[in-house]
């Protein structure tokens, strides 16, 4: 039984926990809505060096 109590009680604080997009994305990228998906398309397709320079570009531009 408190078992149980203590897994609700931890799924409960797991849940409110969740990282949104805005936190995850930097507001000086300049990417809208679909920046997020974008961004992970890009680690997969675009080399690392690739994207530091990108975000050197956006943060320096």
């Amino acid at each position: 039984m408190r078992l149980a109590l203590r897994l609700r009680e931890w799924r409960r604080r797991r849940s409110h926990a969740t990282i949104s997009r805005d936190q995850l994305l930097p507001s000086w990228l300049g990417l809208g809505d679909l920046g997020f998906d974008v961004l992970v398309w890009l680690l997969f397709l675009v080399p690392p060096s690739a994207l530091l320079g990108f975000v050197a570009w956006r943060w320096l531009g």
